[in-house]
């Protein structure tokens, strides 16, 4: 699953393909931006306040929505496993415009993870976390992994075969692929993570480094 904000979340499925569109979410955040900012300049901080109050609640309402959906669908697989990006580092990877970067890093990618964990946890699906770094330039076809194969933000090309895509999806499809072989294989540590150790980690297609969770929090157990 690839996270983003021109699309918020792409996810590859052996039907087709989940995308959310991020376009109106941005736009909107935008927009509660810009009003904050004239609230601001005339001094009006409980209105400040109730704003972002009330932007904190539409997005949570969101990402609720959205991972439950996530969730949902994985569930109706056998032996359901979602890949996720790993978030460490994306405010450093993706950078923009002032207004893109406002935007990001006011981004709730966190919140999202957090839900889909636990709504997973509850659901039995078990959740592998991969480092993205190069998965949106490395072709799935070949394999072939260079900066030159993204012609565009939204255009993947690869240069070595030919292969072309929407981006967002194929880095779901190097995603996915580094957790598969990771769970096939299995990291060099294949024990189960008691509580407060840290995830074993191994390494997927092409080097990219997996992360498996293994949620053992008793307050998760509950019904959705």
């Amino acid at each position: 699953m690839d996270l983003g904000i021109a699309r918020l979340l792409t996810a590859k499925h052996p039907q087709g393909c989940l995308v959310v569109n991020g376009k109106p979410i941005r736009h909107r955040r935008e927009r509660f931006a810009s009003l904050r900012q004239r609230l601001q300049r005339h001094r009006r901080t409980d209105r400040v306040r109730a704003i972002g109050s009330k932007e904190r609640r539409w997005m949570t309402h969101i990402n609720h929505k959205v991972s439950k959906q996530l969730v949902d669908l994985a569930a109706r697989y056998p032996n359901p496993v979602l890949a996720l990006e790993r978030l460490d580092g994306i405010r450093d990877r993706v950078r923009g415009s002032k207004k893109f970067n406002r935007t990001l890093n006011s981004w709730a990618f966190r919140q999202l993870v957090d839900f889909v964990q636990y709504k997973a946890a509850r659901k039995g699906v078990q959740v592998v976390f991969v480092d993205p770094r190069g998965t949106s330039r490395t072709c799935p076809r070949c394999g072939h992994a260079d900066r030159s194969n993204r012609t565009t933000q939204a255009i993947f090309r690869c240069v070595a075969c030919g292969y072309q895509g929407n981006a967002d999806v194929v880095a779901s499809l190097n995603i996915a692929a580094a957790a598969l072989d990771v769970l096939r294989h299995g990291p060099p540590d294949t024990a189960r993570p008691h509580r407060g150790q840290a995830p074993s980690v191994g390494r997927g297609l092409g080097g990219v480094k997996v992360w498996v969770s293994a949620h053992t929090d008793s307050n998760l157990q509950g019904s959705m």
